[in-house]
């Protein structure tokens, strides 16, 4: 019946504007930089709010039993199956039971348990999937993914949920509703811009070179500029990552620290992309390859190189840097 009822129990967030602020629908035509964020996930970091994380393949909820270990269990809205999602530093999580203890990855015996503190093997990061409304839990620690095995047995399993035969993928329930919203996210088939808050700049692709990216200054009133508007298309059929595909119908690609443009998306090691969630509407961008490569932006000017549009320029990174929020992003809608 769970099951049957996910899409009808779906809500989607609202963000709410104040009418005298200029939007994308507003004649006054707001720069990027004043546009809200669009929401990701129906959560804010600053409450307590209770969640529970059910299983799509087996229907069962993560539970924190005695004797420092979790399982799975059909009963829902149980003080062992409800958990706290706690923003850390650096795009990760901490997932806190009722029971004031946290969700743990063990590497070496592809275990998951319970620990009374929060160290590196509690760190989770919480992957967006391509299939709009569930997510992957991954340990910041090891790289393995949170994984029902059966109806009773959770563990950690290394490799990703590509064909949806191994049990890796969550849904996030909050009083009887999904935290995550129905298929608008992550906008398939939407157009959207890639904001980067820290330097106030908007990703594009560049004018003078088709093949390249480059950021635009977001304080610039150009909402209406094509090179910086882009498509999220999930990954058919393994609905796992995405194609980052630009209004010019060139594809997003991750190439030696670099990011590039191509004209064809057929390559899927180096096309395919997940969103990492931060925060309620903060998002890192990552490839999906076994060693998560971040996008970020650095200060060309400081670097002694040449300048791109805005000063600026999209590189890669092997990790997030919590304090510069270079690896840093938001979505803004652009309305049909």
């Amino acid at each position: 019946m769970l099951a049957e009822n996910l899409q009808s129990m779906a809500i989607a967030p609202k963000s709410v504007v104040s009418k005298a602020t200029p939007t994308l629908n507003n004649p006054l035509r707001a720069t990027i930089d004043e546009e809200p964020p669009a929401s990701v996930i129906c959560l804010s970091p600053a409450e307590t709010q209770q969640v529970g994380l059910w299983t799509t393949c087996f229907g069962t909820f993560l539970t924190a039993i005695l004797d420092w270990k979790v399982h799975a269990a059909n009963n829902q809205r149980t003080q062992d199956t409800l958990w706290i999602l706690r923003p850390q530093h650096g795009g990760k999580w901490a997932l806190e039971s009722l029971r004031r203890t946290y969700l743990k990855a063990d590497a070496e015996t592809s275990s998951a348990g319970q620990k009374s503190m929060v160290d590196g093997s509690a760190l989770f990061t919480i992957i967006l999937l391509g299939c709009n409304d569930t997510i992957m839990i991954r340990s910041a620690k090891h790289g393995t993914f949170l994984c029902a095995y059966s109806k009773d047995y959770m563990g950690m399993d290394r490799r990703w949920d590509y064909d949806g035969s191994r049990p890796t993928r969550f849904r996030v329930f909050l009083n009887g509703d999904t935290l995550l919203p129905q298929p608008q996210f992550p906008f398939p088939r939407h157009r959207v811009l890639l904001r980067h808050g820290a330097t106030k700049t908007v990703l594009g692709i560049s004018s003078h070179n088709p093949h390249q990216v480059a950021l635009y200054d977001a304080t610039t009133n150009w909402v209406t500029n094509k090179s910086c508007q882009w498509t999220l298309l999930p990954n058919d059929p393994w609905y796992n990552a995405f194609h980052l595909k630009s209004s010019n119908g060139m594809w997003l690609k991750i190439g030696t620290n670099s990011v590039t443009m191509d004209a064809t998306n057929q390559d899927p090691a180096t096309h395919l992309w997940v969103i990492l969630l931060e925060a309620p509407s903060k998002v890192s961008l990552s490839f999906a390859g076994e060693r998560l490569s971040y996008l970020s932006v650095r200060d060309t000017m400081a670097n002694g190189t040449q300048s791109s549009e805005s000063g600026h320029q999209v590189v890669t990174r092997n990790e997030i840097e919590p304090t510069s929020q270079s690896e840093t992003f938001e979505f803004v809608v652009v309305p049909e």
